[in-house]
């Protein structure tokens, strides 16, 4: 299952299409993923874990893998 939100990133360094945060829930308690992804080619930055009470670290923390490269694109 997966729910995607839309936030200010980077588009994509690949194809320039538009990038989208993504939380995917896992089988395991307690632990969400999020990662961004291109909706255009499917490619994906780091995929970070976050416990409980840590979600809104993990997505910042997918967020500054995705955008962490010099210039726009």
């Amino acid at each position: 299952m997966i729910e995607k939100t839309e936030t200010l990133l980077k588009p994509c360094p690949h194809c320039g299409g538009k990038a989208v945060l993504e939380r995917l829930m896992t089988f395991r308690v307690g632990e969400t993923q999020y990662v961004v992804r291109c909706a255009v080619c499917g490619a994906n930055g780091p995929i970070e874990i976050g416990r409980e009470g840590e979600e809104a670290h993990a997505a910042e923390l997918a967020v500054k893998g995705w955008n962490r490269r010099q210039g726009n694109t």
